[in-house]
């Protein structure tokens, strides 16, 4: 399946002195939710056409002090702006009585774009829907401007020193993506503006080769590995749990050479005191489990999952020791770290997912996405399961969920509520269509259910779709609510779905 092409976006990290500016972006936000970071968002084709003081560069820093001033209310410009000033354009652009560009010509400004300091460009990794090639700046500024309204797109803004924010993530306060990481860890301690940028740019990731080292929380790595899996995904996440004892959670791929760069991860990771203790699967599918066997033989480490999930792959790789509802995987090291097992049938027999209480992170395997639904295929896929696997997993109140493919959701509690809807929608729909009042009881087939339900996806994944009609058809029979034909023929048998 073809990447997503990347859109080009610029960020940009106010200095005083020893602090920078940090943003928290919203928790509802599609891209980097929950997250905190550094002001920025997509370059839009005006930016090039901002008044600013600097070189042409296509838009990039002129992007990036738009985005600052768009998300904080801080206006980076020369002659320098004046709070009452920033704060007046600010309401003008909110209100639309003015645009940004002709705003700036008023006051007689231009963007300080000649302060930006180049500090790398992160390339977003394949397995994520939204991708982004960002242009990473420093500016050192003579004080710590205050943030004024806000944009919102984020929850907060504050100056913070590097090591403090670096303290907070390792103490799970906070999430982080590798480019803010990177960028704090560069900052910390460096003198001049020169020595952080040097030090920002000394990773491969700064360069475009983006970083499948994705740890999110400390202990709690996402390590994208491709795999044959289905659209609208290309990779698996594979995690990496603990801060000595690890799990390594679904290595699903059966390529030679993605199966060598999680063990290149791993040797790193061995550096730094952390070994696999166990590889523990969540459910079946060949895209979570295609690289277990190859990891077991090459670390010799035993295999766990749940009964249903050994059942099913016997034969084909042996499960070591069960995992059972309500189990307790504890794993030693420096902190020590533990997960509480959940069954969480539907989309698989034997489907387990993992919580953090401590963290408030949910490991939910094939049951919740980053992006994109999840397939119900029956038998063994079973949408009455599913719903209460779903409802389950909102009773968690978690703070960050990790899906199997996709990136992390940092809002849990909303993202599974649309799934539940969405469900529920389609049931909803389904069974419309089968008892329309003008033209008595319908007798359709799931395929004829599909064309007409489904059309707001591609009629390539048609056949999936039906997969997942025939399980919501399947929970319908049960209720009473509609009758199979002979064949592969539906029909009404009247009432409401309850």
């Amino acid at each position: 399946m073809a990447q997503k092409q990347p859109r080009k976006a610029s960020t940009v990290v106010l200095r005083s002195e020893n602090r920078l500016l940090m943003i928290e972006r919203a928790p509802a936000q599609p891209f980097l939710g929950g997250f905190h970071g550094f002001p920025g968002g997509v370059v839009d084709p005006g930016d090039d056409a901002l008044p600013a003081k600097g070189p042409a560069d296509g838009g990039t820093r002129a992007g990036a002090l738009r985005e600052l001033f768009e998300e904080t209310g801080i206006l980076l410009t020369e002659p320098e702006s004046t709070p009452g000033e920033a704060a007046r354009l600010y309401a003008d652009v909110e209100a639309g009585e003015i645009d940004f560009r002709k705003g700036l010509r008023e006051l007689g400004k231009r963007l300080a774009t000649e302060r930006l300091v180049d500090a790398g460009v992160w390339l977003t990794p394949a397995f994520s829907e939204r991708r982004f090639d960002t242009f990473f700046f420093l500016a050192d500024v003579n004080r710590e401007y205050q943030p004024g309204p806000i944009s919102p797109e984020i929850v907060g803004a504050e100056w913070i020193a590097p090591g403090e924010a670096i303290r907070r993530w390792r103490e799970h306060d906070i999430l982080l993506v590798p480019p803010t990481l990177n960028m704090l860890r560069a900052a910390e301690g460096t003198g001049t503006l020169e020595e952080c940028r040097a030090a920002a740019t000394r990773v491969p990731g700064s360069r475009r080769t983006p970083s499948r080292r994705i740890e999110i929380r400390q202990g709690m790595i996402v390590f994208p590995i491709e795999t044959s899996t289905l659209p609208p995904h290309t990779h698996t996440n594979t995690i990496l749990f603990g801060e000595g004892e690890m799990a390594v959670i679904d290595p699903g791929s059966k390529d030679e050479g993605e199966q060598q760069a999680l063990l290149d991860l791993l040797d790193e990771l061995g550096g730094e005191g952390r070994r696999p203790k166990e590889i523990v699967l969540t459910h079946h599918h060949p895209d979570h489990v295609g690289g277990a066997k190859a990891l077991q033989n090459a670390l010799s480490i035993p295999i766990a999952a749940h009964p249903a999930t050994a059942l099913l792959l016997r034969g084909e790789v042996h499960v070591d020791r069960p995992i059972h509802d309500e189990e307790i995987l504890h794993y030693d090291g420096p902190r020590p770290r533990s997960l509480r097992a959940l069954h969480t049938p539907g989309h698989a027999p034997g489907h387990l997912s993992f919580y953090e209480s401590e963290t408030g992170t949910l490991l939910a395997g094939d049951n919740v996405l980053g992006h994109g639904t999840v397939m119900i295929n029956p038998p063994r896929g079973d949408m009455d399961q599913y719903l209460a696997t779903l409802a389950r997993l909102k009773g968690l109140h978690a703070r960050v969920l990790i899906g199997g493919h996709g990136t992390v959701v940092g809002d849990p509690g909303r993202k599974i509520e649309a799934y539940i809807a969405h469900r529920l929608m389609r049931e909803k729909a389904i069974l419309s269509l089968l008892e329309d009042a003008d033209i008595g009881v319908r007798r359709l087939t799931t395929a004829a259910i599909v064309s007409t339900v489904y059309q707001d996806i591609p009629q390539k994944t048609y056949p999936l779709a039906e997969r997942s009609v025939l399980a919501h058809l399947i929970r319908l029979e049960k209720k009473g609510k509609v009758q199979r034909g002979e064949g592969d023929v539906w029909r009404a048998a009247g009432g409401d779905i309850v």
